[in-house]
């Protein structure tokens, strides 16, 4: 479900002597529900800036500097991330997190930017999901995590600090606007798995030595499917035979073999 719209920055200097500035999101994310559930937070940019020049266009370059200057979330201990990354959909950065809550409990999600040598400024809008996960016993299958929607509240703020010489001189706490309108709602299961697959076939049309490009040339798919190959190719005899059995165990028909080919 969509939640809110977001708008992250950072001016900050090498030297504590110039005012920086910091504008960052807040999510406080509480499951009313009786069982734990894993959330799945989307954070999907609309607009990306870098310096006082606009934005880079090409959506792999934004990519890489949002890898850079947002790296994730922190979790509610302040000292785990939350599990996630950056990735390109529909040539759009989005930031995708797995975010465990407790049955009647709640937890912060927040997103930040920082840089000293340039200053990133990003604006877009958070989903809220309830993902499908895979079963615990075999063949693991993707299966909901509830049968019924999943009662929540919602509270996003935006958070503002500046700071000079080495201490804050001012923070504050603003609640953002909910798209729609209240605090309280119930999340939808998704029933099944979220099918996301490589584009092997166009990657291959558009280049067919994509997997030979220097690290930094490759897009990110390119860069996935190049991580993929490799570990395909280096399989040994053992990990091979291994692989197999968790593919026949989760009943796919699909099987790793060895051609026997020279390398």
């Amino acid at each position: 479900m969509l939640v809110s719209s977001f708008d992250i920055s950072c001016v900050s200097a090498r030297s504590t002597a110039i005012r920086s500035t910091y504008s960052r999101y807040w999510l406080e994310l509480t499951n009313l529900s009786d069982a734990d559930i894993q959330f799945e937070f989307t954070a999907r940019v609309t607009r990306y800036s870098s310096s006082a020049y606009g934005q880079p266009t090409d959506p792999n370059v934004q990519l890489a500097e949002l890898k850079k200057f947002v790296g994730g979330s922190l979790a509610g201990n302040n000292w785990t991330w939350y599990t996630g990354d950056w990735g390109l959909e529909g040539g759009h950065p989005v930031l995708r997190l797995a975010v465990p809550v407790p049955a009647k409990s709640s937890q912060p999600v927040r997103l930040s930017a920082f840089s000293i040598d340039q200053f990133p400024h990003v604006e877009g809008y958070v989903e809220v999901t309830v993902p499908a996960i895979r079963s615990a016993t075999p063949p693991f299958r993707w299966i909901a995590q509830s049968d019924q929607p999943v009662p929540v509240l919602l509270y996003p703020a935006t958070e503002e600090d500046a700071a000079q010489n080495g201490s804050v001189i001012s923070s504050a706490r603003q609640p953002l606007p909910l798209a729609n309108g209240q605090a309280y709602n119930e999340i939808p299961p998704e029933p099944g798995w979220r099918p996301w697959l490589l584009p092997f076939r166009d990657l291959l049309v558009q280049d067919p030595a994509f997997v030979a490009k220097a690290p930094g040339a490759r897009t990110h798919d390119e860069d996935l499917a190049r991580l993929l190959v490799d570990q395909l190719v280096s399989l040994a005899d053992d990990d091979r035979a291994a692989l197999n059995e968790l593919l026949d165990i989760m009943e796919s028909t699909i099987r790793i073999e060895d051609t026997q080919r020279s390398r």
